[in-house]
């Protein structure tokens, strides 16, 4: 029996699937870089530099001394 399936086929079909994969993977990479470049999931932060500066030295980050130095330097801005 002839098969008329086969009748076109040269081996070439998977070319067409490889650009069809790269394409989406670029589509996903520029979906995430978007989305990590904007604050879309991210926390909003309202905090001034003051009240950091005040919850490092709550949390034992910093020293008191450095909480005064840099403390200076927001005021002097």
């Amino acid at each position: 029996m002839f098969n008329a399936s086969h009748m076109f086929y040269d081996g070439t079909h998977w070319f067409i699937g490889f650009p069809m994969m790269f394409m989406l993977l670029g589509f996903f990479i520029f979906v995430y870089l978007l989305l990590r470049a904007t604050s879309w999931g991210q926390k909003d932060s309202k905090e001034t530099p003051l009240e950091i500066l005040k919850r490092r030295l709550a949390n034992g980050e910093i020293s008191h001394e450095e909480f005064d130095i840099m403390k200076k330097k927001i005021d002097d801005i």
